[in-house]
């Protein structure tokens, strides 16, 4: 598909959502940039998921999980998947609600649809694996779905509650996958056990990066299990940020 029409077809798709935690879709500049077509959006000046929480230590990430989950509980709903990869993808505003937002060609891939999927470099630490080696899951190409975003939004969760990028101490991108063929994700934050992950919300983080893709919940019940553990009262606030992981 060239360029131009990937970019129609995105508008299109964005056009047509409409949810809390989907960051509205305006319109089509062709005059800010010479020669270039631009989506227009919400300006949200306190930035990305990683810009606001370092900005806002004492930010509520259980609340901010839930915003993000619920962005994908409607997406799943109208049957688009977005691989909802890396915290730069999340934006908040300044009334500190979360945003889904960059879908690009993610979100253009229906479920139960063949699409292959490129590794993008740099996105594999929120990848499944699933997506890096299909035929070892018995699957006969890289194929977008919901529960390849259900163990991306598990990386995102480990990045609110410790402000590190998932697989922080590799540098390069083939020890990384090499870890996640292995089965192996993040050590638990301690540290970060204040700020919002429990014992049961790690119980969610496991159940949701589990390597077989078919016993990952699905977006409704992530959501359920979050909104759970708001009545446990206020959260904790980091003594530094990002947290030391030592």
């Amino acid at each position: 598909m060239r360029p131009y029409q990937t970019f129609c077809k995105e508008a299109i798709v964005w056009k047509h959502l409409q949810n809390p935690n989907i960051v509205p879709f305006h319109g089509v500049d062709e005059t800010t940039f010479p020669s270039q077509l631009a989506l227009v959006s919400d300006w949200m000046p306190p930035g990305t998921l990683a810009d606001y929480l370092n900005e806002n230590p004492a930010a509520d990430r259980l609340k901010l999980a839930s915003d993000i989950v619920r962005g994908l509980k409607y997406l799943h709903e109208v049957n688009l998947c977005t691989e909802i990869s890396r915290g730069n993808t999340v934006l908040v505003s300044e009334q500190h609600v979360a945003y889904v937002t960059d879908f690009g060609l993610a979100a253009m891939h229906y479920s139960h649809k063949l699409a292959t999927v490129s590794l993008t470099a740099g996105s594999v630490r929120w990848m499944s694996p699933e997506l890096i080696d299909p035929e070892a899951f018995e699957l006969d190409r890289a194929e977008l779905f919901p529960q390849s975003d259900i163990d991306a939004l598990s990386m995102v969760l480990w990045e609110i509650f410790t402000g590190f990028i998932p697989f922080y101490q590799y540098e390069r991108d083939a020890a990384v996958i090499r870890q996640i063929l292995r089965g192996i994700r993040p050590q638990r934050p301690l540290r970060a056990t204040s700020l919002g992950p429990s014992d049961a919300i790690w119980a969610l983080m496991e159940a949701c990066w589990q390597t077989g893709w078919q016993q990952r919940p699905d977006a409704a019940t992530v959501l359920n299990w979050l909104e759970d553990e708001f009545e446990d009262g206020d959260r904790g606030v980091p003594d530094e940020w990002p947290l030391s992981m030592n």
